[in-house]
């Protein structure tokens, strides 16, 4: 028990602390001293890796003395019986026997005492009405200038791409306003991006959050087993992408209901539970979400080119192509959005 009190005061926490108290002093003091918040400040920041070290590892010790040991106040009020020696070391040595084999149903339900609340991140309302509004602007814009005559062939074409891409910002923030599924959501199993769909605990390497003139982005890095699991065009992209940021991709904070440190924070404590996801199982994207991407891009390509070959393109000859874009584009974010994706 001294060890015990010892970490308990590394928590700032008395004896009596029960298991909630202990998760949320962990939360706030990680939340506090976590390194990412001196990036500007070497000594601050070495400061604080150490400070995080030393809770991190009073947290580790708690979880292990929760397994044999109750709390403080449930042991108070009468005498512990003093526990056999050979239980502890028994426990021990099946533990990770007994976690390498369970289920996931099993998994889910150990050591619920150091689970948190799943967290959910969704597009602010004020920021999808102000982005389809400046969209619909541009793109009203740009298609009026594809009527210009005396424009050169390079600057439609450019003027066509310049529609297309506002368009799409258009459709997204429209959809945003109606669909409520979050773009970000922090569970037991892993974690949910919008882009890249449900990764699991064992498909994630590292991640951290970089702020940068107002704009917060979590750059989030693969494990090397799920890259070489992908198909290899994947595998070029995402190698490609990483030789680029250090990262295979990158979410934006900025327009959300909460932050990148407080979807990384969730995501480490999550991974300080003591069970072992055994199940490797990939993010699915919709064979009709796929063929929407693709024919979205198709049609931005197609009218593009159609600029710089054809002399004279008239509104006929683009705006089939929009109508169509627009309808796969919708096509894409609700398959994304509102399919039951976000559990296993």
């Amino acid at each position: 028990m001294d060890n015990r009190a010892e970490h308990l005061q590394t928590l700032g926490l008395p004896l009596e602390a029960t298991w909630d108290e202990v998760t949320q002093a962990y939360k706030d003091l990680m939340k506090v001293w976590h390194p990412d918040r001196f990036q500007n400040d070497d000594r601050l920041r070495r400061k604080a890796e150490s400070e995080a070290q030393r809770i991190n590892h009073a947290m580790s010790e708690l979880r292990k003395l929760g397994k044999t040991s109750p709390p403080k106040h449930q042991a108070s009020s009468s005498p512990a019986p003093q526990p056999r020696p050979s239980a502890p070391t028994q426990r021990t040595q099946q533990s990770p026997h007994r976690h390498a084999h369970t289920s996931t149903a099993q998994s889910s339900t150990h050591h619920t005492q150091f689970a948190i609340a799943p967290l959910k991140l969704r597009q602010k309302l004020s920021t999808s009405v102000s982005r389809f509004i400046a969209a619909t602007i541009i793109f009203y814009l740009a298609t009026t200038s594809l009527t210009q005559i005396q424009h050169t062939p390079f600057q439609l074409s450019f003027g066509a791409v310049v529609a297309f891409v506002s368009l799409d910002v258009a459709i997204r923030s429209l959809l945003m306003i109606f669909i409520t599924k979050p773009l970000v959501m922090v569970d037991r199993e892993g974690v949910y991006f919008y882009r890249c769909g449900k990764l699991s605990w064992t498909e994630l390497d590292r991640a951290w959050p970089i702020l940068r003139a107002r704009t917060l982005t979590l750059y989030v890095r693969l494990s090397p087993h799920y890259v070489q699991k992908r198909s290899w065009p994947i595998r070029l992209w995402l190698s490609i992408k990483s030789a680029l940021t250090s990262a295979h991709f990158r979410v934006p904070f900025n327009g959300l209901t909460g932050d990148a440190v407080q979807v990384l924070n969730a995501m480490r404590l999550q991974q300080l539970h003591d069970y072992v996801l055994v199940e490797d199982r990939n993010p699915k994207v919709s064979v009709w979400a796929r063929l929407a991407h693709l024919t979205c891009f198709l049609c931005a390509t197609a009218v593009a080119v159609r600029f710089l070959v054809i002399e004279e393109v008239t509104p006929f000859d683009y705006i089939p192509y929009m109508v169509l874009f627009a309808i796969c584009r919708t096509v894409d974010v609700v398959t994304r959005l509102a399919a039951p994706r976000l559990t296993r």
